[in-house]
């Protein structure tokens, strides 16, 4: 590490430290201004992208960050949280994770490395109206604030709104009164929309992390069946190092498997299969974060969250360390003979997602 990276660095963490960041990162507002001020004072490294607004009218950040490595064409992460409003920990995780990448590049390895190898997008507040209506209204809130055809049933949830498989079967949620309302049709929330519009224009995206909460547990694809993917091995083996490093943090127990095993139901639009179905991420998962149990549940005591932040980032640094150390994987086929994906799908899906797809490029 050179001193001039190492100086730098050290007085950006100066600043940051020395402003009100830390009681923002506890508690990151609805309006993406945190995203915004991190960016701002990042430097050449760092990219605000606008890529759209939500239904309120509230504007939606995907932050971009780099390194100062002259490595070009580098492949992509991407981050989101919050697609859920109650997950409160999720946003608060994910801001944190902008933090770490912007003052600890140069001074901690693993930040370094995790930043020459790619460039990291992060989303940090998927459902920004949900989100603010949990905070001034009603606490477990879930969907975002969309009306629907029933004036006093509001909102869908945003994680059952992308146009992925699944969504013709009987767990595809249709009514709007429902918590798991999916949207009166595939994609129809502007805050998928935009996602699935920005994500279809990253180039050689590799990785996709979905931050939610509660249950420790990192989730595979797919989670609209309860069947492995073509990459499963790979994607096992590099979220159960992740689990272990959160143990070994004492983080606790973590446990890994297929979304739909192991939350023992099967749930249709999910971001988790819409991006590894559709984008060209390999390493797809889903963080549940903690607790374990509900309660606490998704009210997590204000004195708990510096200890989930601190014990999860190891899982993030080391998945991303191991994805790293892997071999290069076979490339993904939408429909492929002897894959996994598309075997028992209707053609009627598949048509449905092709053409979805078609009008975001």
């Amino acid at each position: 590490m050179s001193r001039q990276r190492e100086r730098q660095s050290t007085e950006g963490q100066q600043h940051f430290r020395s402003s009100r960041r830390v009681e923002k990162l506890c508690h990151p507002p609805s309006d993406g201004s945190l995203a915004t001020e991190m960016a701002s004072e990042c430097g050449d490294r760092c990219t605000l992208i606008n890529i759209g607004q939500s239904f309120e009218g509230r504007e939606m950040k995907v932050i971009k960050i780099t390194s100062n490595s002259s490595t070009g064409n580098k492949s992509a992460v991407f981050v989101e949280g919050g697609a859920h409003a109650r997950e409160w920990i999720s946003p608060v995780f994910v801001n944190n994770l902008i933090y770490k990448l912007i003052i600890e590049y140069g001074v901690d390895s693993s930040v370094t490395l995790m930043l020459d190898n790619y460039d990291w997008y992060i989303l940090p507040l998927v459902n920004p109206d949900g989100y603010q209506y949990s905070h001034d209204s009603e606490r477990y809130w879930r969907k975002n604030r969309a009306t629907t055809i029933f004036r006093d049933c509001v909102g869908v949830d945003l994680n059952r709104n992308f146009p992925s498989f699944g969504m013709s079967d009987p767990v595809y949620s249709k009514h709007p009164c429902e918590d798991t309302y999916g949207g009166p049709f595939p994609g129809s929330e502007p805050e998928t929309k935009n996602l699935v519009k920005f994500l279809l224009g990253v180039d050689k995206l590799h990785v996709f992390l979905s931050f939610h909460s509660y249950s420790k547990m990192i989730l595979i694809p797919w989670s609209h069946k309860m069947k492995p993917t073509t990459h499963h091995s790979a994607l096992k083996t590099a979220g159960m190092a992740a689990a272990n490093a959160m143990e070994a943090a004492n983080g606790g127990k973590w446990v890994v498997g297929l979304a739909g095993e192991l939350l023992s139901y099967n749930a249709a639009g999910t971001s988790l299969d819409w991006a590894y179905a559709n984008t060209e991420a390999k390493f797809v998962f889903t963080f549940e974060m903690p607790p374990s149990r509900s309660p606490p549940g998704f009210v997590l005591p204000e004195s708990s969250i510096k200890s989930v932040v601190d014990t999860t980032w190891p899982g993030v640094t080391t998945l991303i360390k191991t994805i790293i150390n892997t071999p290069a994987l076979e490339d993904k086929y939408f429909v492929s003979k002897g894959s996994s994906k598309g075997k028992d799908m209707c053609y009627c899906e598949i048509i449905f997602m092709l053409l979805f797809t078609f009008c975001y490029i």
